[in-house]
């Protein structure tokens, strides 16, 4: 069924025959189900109504959570999905795999509404991945510490007069907290398009201080609320664009000095948001925290640095809001995970994926980050893959194992100046020898 009123969603999830014979809810929270010889009466959202205590239980139906395989969502997130539908403006949220608590609201949600609720998406606006093929020698896979040392420094931005055109206002870094930059390989492909051992390079990021700015100055103004004035929320959908634009290039550019660093080529597979705000064509608005589109191609299921990451194809993503999970989710929250030390070794190696694989590197010169970051501080990957996939909305086609993680500089300018400088004289001494 497909009789969506604009502002409402549909109810093509609640089957038949519905729930509602005998639910008591008010008559107006209902409308005649359009199934074929069918003549259930099923809930309707209605934009703007408040049911009363005694009809609490009815929100369930505007509520969808999956949960990871074999694991619980925790209560926290599951409050925080209950009391966005308290929310005048909230029509229906889904919460998937990779649910948890977060600031303002849920995280690995996907949340209907009649008008943009800012705060919903947070302050990153445009976060997302990029996935690129890197056309890096096979060989350079088993020397981590050759890409490690490579990779280190690119958290300096690019000096202006370097920036091309149409690029000019992106600085090509990727800023702090959980993004990051990741050469990966191949371990196992089901799609035709990869190879086992090929290398791809993973860029996570989002639009940084711009999309603070933007967050704080509307914060300022609507607070935790539904822009409902057309041209407001107008301007602010508008900028909210541009800053999802702005991270999308500034990945491509990220991905630029990779290739160069690396002495590779990189092609484009995947460039998904999952921190923004779509507008449908009804005039209503989705927000997806911490959730991809399942309309836009390729997905990345990532993982955390100590555990594989998955490239999916979507499938009929409609009983999710045409929603999929952005990756694992946090398990733990920052200040928990500073609170346990990790062995020093560990500190900047991850245990090995498979038995005869190598420990992946993570390029870190913050010490509290690497433990916000470390892998036990996210979920299960493949718990999150496994219930995504057992509920029919994706299929994979390749599964990534990190071997270099980048986050932030470890080493000094002199000695990363000195070491690209040897490699200049190296590579002019290798193209004489071939002339």
């Amino acid at each position: 069924m497909n009789d969506e009123k604009p502002g409402q969603p549909g109810t093509e999830n609640w089957g038949c025959p519905g729930c509602c014979p005998g639910c008591g809810a008010p008559p107006e929270l209902h409308a005649a189900c359009a199934h074929a010889n069918c003549d259930a009466r099923l809930l309707t959202a209605i934009a703007n109504t408040r049911m009363a205590p005694e009809h609490d239980h009815l929100n369930e139906l505007l509520m969808t959570i999956i949960p990871p395989e074999g694991m619980e969502i925790e209560d926290e997130a599951r409050r925080q999905v209950r009391d966005l539908l308290d929310r005048p403006a909230v029509l229906s949220v889904v919460g998937l795999p990779d649910l948890h608590p977060g600031k303002g609201g849920p995280v690995g949600a996907a949340i209907h509404a009649s008008a943009p609720i800012p705060v919903l998406v947070g302050n990153d606006i445009g976060c997302g991945f990029s996935v690129f093929r890197l056309g890096l020698k096979a060989k350079r896979l088993t020397d981590p510490e050759w890409i490690a040392t490579r990779l280190d420094g690119l958290d300096e931005p690019l000096d202006p007069d370097d920036r091309e055109q149409g690029f000019e206002d992106c600085d090509g870094i990727i800023g702090g907290g959980n993004h990051f930059i990741e050469v990966s390989m191949v371990h196992r492909a089901t799609d035709d398009s990869f190879t086992e051992g090929e290398a791809m390079l993973l860029v996570h990021s989002g639009s940084r201080a711009f999309g603070e700015a933007l967050y704080r100055a509307t914060v300022a103004i609507h607070r935790d609320q539904a822009i409902v004035d057309t041209a407001q929320a107008e301007e602010w959908y508008e900028t909210q664009n541009d800053l999802v634009d702005f991270a999308s290039r500034n990945r491509q550019v990220v991905a630029g000095r990779v290739a160069e660093a690396l002495s590779a080529e990189v092609t484009l597979i995947s460039d998904v948001p999952h921190n923004y705000v779509e507008r449908l064509p009804d005039g209503s608005y989705l927000h997806r925290k911490g959730s991809s589109p399942g309309t836009r191609g390729p997905v990345l299921l990532a993982g955390s640095r100590a555990t594989p990451s998955y490239l999916v194809r979507p499938k009929d993503c409609s009983n999710t809001l045409h929603s999929l999970p952005h990756g694992s989710g946090r398990r733990l929250s920052r200040s928990a995970a500073r609170s346990t030390p990790l062995p020093p070794g560990m500190m900047r190696r991850a245990p090995k994926l498979t038995p005869h694989g190598q420990q992946p590197l993570v390029v870190c010169g913050d010490d509290d980050l690497l433990l916000e970051e470390r892998g036990n501080a996210y979920k299960d990957i493949n718990a999150v893959l496994a219930a995504t996939v057992n509920a029919g909305l994706v299929e994979v086609m390749a599964e990534l194992h990190p071997v270099v993680t980048f986050k932030t500089s470890e080493i000094t300018r002199e000695r990363r100046d000195r070491t690209r400088s040897d490699d200049a004289k190296k590579r002019s001494r290798d193209r004489k020898a071939w002339r």
